[in-house]
């Protein structure tokens, strides 16, 4: 089924005085939708709205020409862009404007004047005018998901943006306190060299109380251990691969254990109530790659050489604080690459279907 475009969307009205000065004079915490809206980020934002609404907006001149986004919530219209509500005769269709968007985003990149990369401008007349073909609602059930997660994902990049810029206000070499080799602070423990591939799935009918193993993997993995037969059980501590992907630093919650191919970070009594584990896992970071012998993949980690490094330690409280803006920086990063992952499948599943 074939409908037109301007049966399903209702057009919205701009304010030409949303401008940058405007903008300024009277900050706030709602949005402005202009021709520069991409992906949630706003250039603007002011201290009332004209709206509230889900919006879906088209940029209708400049670089982002034909770009279409959804607002949800309370907002106003600046320039550069037209903006719509989905009509009663769409609503009872049963059509979803995240569907809308992703259907309308396939028509408007291929009615834009100019050059791409350029100026363009889209022709709004001749975009209202066109028509939109209607998938079945199997179809239309995936793309809505599509659609969501996608946005999930890009808000979930602008958390990670504003957490990198809040990262950036904390330089390691300007703040105060002491300074100390680390092998001072810390030391490193090996794993065991029994716990290779081979022996965990030889032994994988004995996992009657399971201890999960990391290897030198980057992340955690699938692979698990008897805990009666592990002698070094680790908990809430750091990992360093040490060769391989030599040099990673992961933080790994709970109890586990660790293969050869590791170390874990123990902290010494004399420091272990003056040190907070996610302001020393910031530290390490900043420090580590100098003690790796290849930064390309299959590099070694220098256990000794990365020992006489030094670092400095500032108060507990000021480590807290750290810790806290790099801990969630590292949460909001491992969230976001499950959510491209998450977007591939669901772009497999599109293709499927021959959308």
């Amino acid at each position: 089924m074939k409908i037109k475009i301007s049966k399903l969307l209702l057009s919205l009205n701009s304010n030409s005085k949303y401008t940058e000065e405007y903008s300024y004079n009277n900050s706030g915490e709602y949005p402005i939708i202009d021709g520069s809206t991409q992906n949630f980020q706003y250039k603007f934002k002011i201290n009332t709205f004209d709206y509230d609404n889900d919006i879906l907006s088209i940029s209708t001149v400049g670089y982002y020409a034909g770009h279409v986004n959804i607002y949800n919530g309370k907002c106003s219209i600046g320039n550069n862009v037209a903006c719509f509500i989905l009509t009663n005769y769409a609503i009872s269709l049963g059509l979803d404007i995240n569907y809308l968007a992703f259907k309308i985003f396939q028509i408007t990149k291929n009615i834009i004047s100019g050059e791409s990369g350029g100026y363009s401008a889209l022709n709004i007349n001749k975009f209202l005018s066109s028509y939109i073909e209607i998938d079945n609602e199997e179809k239309r059930t995936i793309i809505v998901d599509f659609m969501k997660k996608r946005q999930e994902l890009f808000l979930l990049e602008n958390k990670i943006n504003i957490a990198v810029e809040n990262m950036k206000k904390y330089n390691l070499n300007k703040i105060e306190g002491n300074t100390y080799p680390i092998n001072r602070i810390l030391d490193l423990v090996g794993g065991s060299s029994e716990l290779t591939q081979e022996y965990l799935y030889n032994n994988s009918d004995q996992l009657d109380d399971l201890l999960p193993v990391y290897t030198g993997a980057i992340s955690f993995n699938n692979l698990f251990v008897n805990r009666k037969n592990v002698e070094k059980i680790f908990k809430n501590s750091l990992k360093i691969t040490r060769k391989g992907l030599a040099g990673h630093i992961l933080y790994v919650p709970g109890e586990f254990t660790i293969n050869d191919d590791a170390y874990v970070v123990k902290i010494k009594d004399e420091f272990l109530s003056n040190v907070n584990i996610h302001f020393l896992h910031f530290c390490l970071s900043s420090v580590i790659e100098d003690a790796v012998s290849s930064k390309c993949g299959n590099g070694t980690f220098n256990k000794t050489k990365f020992l006489t490094f030094e670092i400095k330690l500032p108060s507990k409280n000021k480590q807290n604080e750290y810790g806290k803006i790099f801990y969630e920086y590292l949460k909001l990063i491992e969230i976001s690459e499950k959510m491209r992952k998450l977007r591939v499948f669901l772009n497999k599943e599109l293709y499927n279907l021959e959308l």
